[in-house]
C-alpha cells in the first residue's frame, strides 16, 4: 500500500546516523575490543536500515507507476500522485550521500521519480475533471507509430475493419489505455465493419500472446469496446 502522508521526518532518522556521546578511554584491550564490536554493529544497524529504506522507496515507486499507468483518469488523481512521487523524490534527494553502498540504487530511484513526474505532466492536462465509466481497455503495448498505422489499416477501404469515422482517441484507448479527451468523453464504442471470424484474425494478429486462441479476459474486454454493424456488443467466436 502507498503511504498517504510524507515520512520525510521518519526515513532521515532511519538513515542518519545518532551522534555518539559515548567516552572510551581505550586503557585496556577489553575495553578497545568493546568499542570496535559496538561500531561494527552501529554499522551492521545503518546498512540495514537504508537497506530498509531504500527498498521501502523502491517498492513505493513502483507502486506508483502502477498507479500511473492504471488509475490516473481524472485531473485530482493526477495531482495527488504527482504529490505523492514529489515526496518520494524530495525524501531522496535529502538522502543521496548517506552511504555509498546504495549509491547506485539511490539513483535509479531519483531517476525512476522524476520519469513518472514527466509521465504525468505529458498526460494531467488531456485528464477530464471527473471520472467517466469507460470500460476497461485491452492494455497492449504497442508505440505511437505503429498503432497510428493499424488504425489507417483497419479503417481503410482495402480491409474495412473498423468504421471509417472511427476517432483515433478512442481507438487509442481501447489498444493502449491512453486517456481520452474531455470534450470527447465519454468512450464510444468501436463499431466493426467486417465479419466477426475476419476481426478475430485481425485482433489475434496484434496481441501480444503465443496461444492461437485469444484469452477469455480479451474476448470480455471487447466486447465492451467493440459493437458489431448493428451496434450490439461484439461477442466473439469460442475457438
Amino acid at each position: 500500500m502507498i503511504m498517504e502522508r510524507s515520512e520525510r521526518d521518519m526515513y532521515l532518522r532511519i538513515v542518519e546516523p545518532e551522534q555518539d556521546n559515548r567516552k572510551f578511554n581505550g586503557d585496556d584491550r577489553a575495553e578497545v575490543d568493546a568499542f570496535i564490536r559496538m561500531m561494527k554493529a552501529d554499522e551492521a544497524a545503518r546498512k540495514e536500515a537504508n537497506e530498509k529504506f531504500i527498498s521501502n522507496i523502491e517498492k513505493d515507486l513502483e507502486k506508483l507507476h502502477e498507479e500511473v499507468v492504471e488509475d490516473m483518469k481524472t485531473k485530482p488523481r493526477a495531482v495527488r500522485l504527482r504529490e505523492l512521487v514529489r515526496s518520494r523524490l524530495f525524501v531522496l534527494s535529502q538522502t543521496c550521500e548517506t552511504d555509498e553502498r546504495f549509491a547506485d540504487r539511490w539513483r535509479e530511484a531519483i531517476e525512476t521519480a522524476k520519469y513518472l513526474i514527466e509521465k504525468i505532466d505529458r498526460k494531467v492536462d488531456f485528464l477530464p475533471d471527473k471520472s467517466y465509466d469507460n470500460p476497461p481497455s485491452l492494455q497492449i503495448q504497442i508505440n505511437t507509430k505503429p498503432l497510428i498505422e493499424l488504425f489507417e489499416t483497419w479503417k481503410s477501404n482495402k480491409f474495412g475493419v473498423i468504421d471509417s469515422a472511427t476517432d483515433f482517441c478512442y481507438f487509442n484507448y481501447a489498444f493502449r489505455g491512453e486517456p481520452i479527451p474531455p470534450d470527447k468523453q465519454p468512450y464510444r464504442p468501436i463499431r466493426v465493419t467486417t465479419s466477426k471470424s475476419k476481426f478475430q484474425r485481425f485482433l489475434r494478429e496484434v496481441l501480444p500472446i503465443e496461444q492461437k486462441t485469444i484469452p477469455a479476459n480479451i474476448k470480455k474486454k471487447v466486447t465492451c469496446l467493440f459493437v458489431d454493424k448493428n451496434g450490439k456488443p461484439l461477442r466473439l467466436y469460442n475457438e
